[in-house]
């Protein structure tokens, strides 16, 4: 080790600490907050979006989530499948067994589907009193209670995680962001969905030529209903929180049992890496929830900024009106769509929401380790689904 490093260390470990202030905020692995601390309500259900501003703390998006909720949505789309004109020999009347040519409008709803984001729900608990003497290690990260008008001394904005949402990281450390941009103050973000249909049609044959001059018909072939489906949010709630990091240089660090606190650089001495949900974003408990419950898509991987995806079923009819034709069905004027009701189904393409999100580690005391945890029967409890 350098001898910079090493007075950099010796600095950490001599420095003043700086205690737990009013209004921060962090999540436990509890159904009940510590004494003097108290759970965080207008959080409850609901997704943490890290802000630097305190004007924009507390602002809150969507209805919360139930317990264990992992919400749906749906598209609506429309499209035009355009049908192909194929002239005959022969003029209107009588014979109705084949469709007409022309354009068709389909207006319809895809399936709902869950967005394919993992979540965890944790009690998220605020520090009521001031100036507790439990220290603070440097580089944790705190949240602030809306009614904190900026971070404290020795605290500093977490600037890089402006607008994003921080997800717990994996034992190698740091910091790794998704490449989805923030989210503007109140933003319920959009996406969409491609999708490319194709479905047979049924063939009639008439007693004639093809060619002039009905040109009523159509060519009988194969369908495509194609579009984009309509842009919507997955309806994930979420509140906005002043986030802050301390600047304090010390390793110390100390808080209630069963607390679990983000870092931006690495857990600190006698602190472990929280691996049950490690990928996993975090939900605030909601009223009457299960405290350490998992629920949604697979975690995403470690070393990874992958933005989870979804598709959603989609399915439809297709009505093509018939045209009189004065000739009899059979051979020798073949290759025209009969006319019908024709059934499509498939699925559109997979996109995600590209909600931003900043992986950090989180840190539990070692000593909680060995306690009975709610993460670990959640971790549990999801490994026997998968069974």
């Amino acid at each position: 080790m350098s001898l910079q490093r090493l007075a950099i260390v010796a600095a950490l470990l001599a420095a003043t600490t700086v205690a737990i202030p009013h209004g921060f905020s962090a999540f436990f692995d509890a159904d009940a907050c510590p004494s003097g601390w108290g759970e965080l309500n207008a959080a409850q259900g609901r997704l943490i979006v890290s802000v630097t501003s305190p004007s924009v703390t507390g602002v809150t998006v969507n209805q919360p989530l139930l317990d264990q909720e992992d919400r749906s949505h749906a598209h609506g789309f429309s499209a035009v499948v355009s049908v192909p004109q194929k002239d005959i020999a022969a003029i209107g009347c009588c014979n109705n067994e084949g469709a007409h040519h022309g354009q068709y409008s389909i207006n319809n709803n895809t399936a709902s589907s869950t967005s394919g984001y993992p979540f965890s729900q944790l009690l998220l608990c605020t520090f009521q009193g001031h100036n507790d003497t439990a220290p603070v290690a440097y580089g944790t990260i705190g949240y602030f209670d809306p009614d904190v008008g900026g971070c404290p001394d020795n605290w500093n904005p977490m600037v890089d995680s402006n607008g994003r949402i921080l997800i717990p990281g994996y034992e190698q450390g740091g910091s790794m962001q998704n490449g989805a941009a923030p989210l503007a103050s109140g933003e319920d973000r959009q996406h969409h969905h491609n999708f490319s249909i194709s479905f047979p049609t049924t063939d009639v044959s008439y007693v004639g030529a093809e060619g002039c001059c009905d040109s009523g018909p159509a060519a009988h072939e194969d369908l495509v209903v194609a579009s984009t489906a309509d842009s919507t949010s997955t309806d994930l709630p979420y509140v906005q929180l002043l986030t802050c990091v301390n600047q304090v240089p010390t390793f110390n660090h100390s808080f209630p049992a069963d607390a679990l606190t983000f870092s931006t650089i690495s857990c600190p001495p006698g602190w472990d890496v929280v691996n049950e949900v490690s990928g996993r974003f975090l939900v605030a408990l909601p009223v009457g929830g299960s405290p350490g419950a998992s629920f949604g898509g697979d975690s995403i991987p470690s070393a990874s900024t992958e933005n989870p995806t979804h598709n959603h079923h989609i399915s439809g009819s297709l009505t093509l009106p018939s045209v009189g034709v004065g000739l009899a069905s059979g051979c020798c004027g073949n290759g025209y769509i009969g006319a019908g009701t024709y059934g499509f189904q498939g699925h559109t393409s997979d996109d995600s929401e590209l909600l931003p999100y900043t992986m950090v580690p989180l840190c539990r005391n070692s000593l909680d380790s060995g306690r009975g945890s709610y993460l670990k029967k959640g971790t549990a409890a999801r490994a026997s689904l998968k069974k």
